[in-house]
């Protein structure tokens, strides 16, 4: 009988057995987060990358379009891709329809500043625009989008009146709607104070109203405030003066017709 040479055995350490465990537990995860590491777009050409963005975006995938446009822009230069600007623009309404309008923003700019002569370049300020309109949150908070889309749809208007007129007045309503949300955002501080009975400071905030939004609907509304707070302070002389100053200069205001019907009355209601 042939004797087999003694094979020695192997002890391990309590610690050292549950580290191998674990290790071997492990392996699956770990080859499956090398798998994830490959791209999905390993061996893809450009115009295989653009024609899968566009057919994503066809089928209102907004994510994987602007996934694989933007792999695709990253990596190939605006000058080396004839169809860059494509791309790009498709980009920024992917981003823009998924509601990513800080990403939308920043590829609708990018555009404008890449192919300035491109005849979509006031579509793309435009888009600019509704991005900060659309993240202009309710009144009652900071308003700081709001006041950035203002001023930006105003330079839309001045660049684009006489030029794309469409594109101005889409943009003059973006105007009149942010002024609109700003002057009410004011309107409520001053309505804050009148109800806290601090005339002088309702004061103060309705005039705000009146000097920066006179051409939105807190103006009127801003005005029979006025005159309530003035009575409130007993100050007839003022209520007499901003009654004028409701008739003559919003007339057709809700304000002035509930004044009109109110004139033999000793109150009158604030606006809103």
């Amino acid at each position: 009988m042939v004797e087999t040479p003694h094979q020695p055995r192997v002890y391990l350490s309590g610690m050292c057995l549950r580290l191998f465990r674990i290790t071997i537990r492990a392996l699956p995860v770990l080859g499956a987060a090398a798998c994830a590491s490959v791209s999905p777009y390993q061996g893809l050409t450009a115009t295989d990358l653009y024609e899968l963005g566009q057919s994503e975006f066809e089928a209102e995938n907004w994510d994987e379009a602007a996934e694989a446009l933007d792999f695709l822009l990253l990596r190939v230069a605006d000058a080396s891709f004839e169809e860059a600007a494509d791309a790009r623009f498709l980009l920024a309404r992917a981003y823009f329809n998924d509601k990513s309008y800080l990403s939308a923003e920043s590829e609708f700019t990018r555009f404008i500043e890449r192919h300035p002569r491109d005849d979509r370049r006031a579509e793309a300020a435009l888009s600019v625009c509704r991005c900060y309109a659309a993240l202009s949150p309710i009144p009652e908070r900071d308003q700081t989008y709001t006041r950035q889309a203002e001023s930006l749809c105003q330079s839309v208007v001045q660049d684009y009146s006489g030029i794309d007129d469409e594109v101005a007045s889409e943009a003059q309503e973006l105007v009149n709607e942010m002024r609109g949300k700003l002057g009410e955002k004011v309107y409520m501080s001053a309505m804050h104070y009148f109800r806290s009975e601090y005339w002088y400071s309702s004061i103060v905030y309705f005039q705000i109203v009146l000097e920066e939004y006179p051409d939105t609907e807190w103006a009127p509304k801003a005005i029979a405030g006025m005159i309530d707070a003035y009575r409130e302070e007993g100050n007839e002389v003022e209520v007499e003066v901003w009654r004028e100053n409701l008739f003559n200069s919003y007339p057709d205001s809700p304000e002035a017709q509930a004044l009109l019907s109110d004139l033999g009355s000793d109150t009158t209601t604030v606006g809103g």
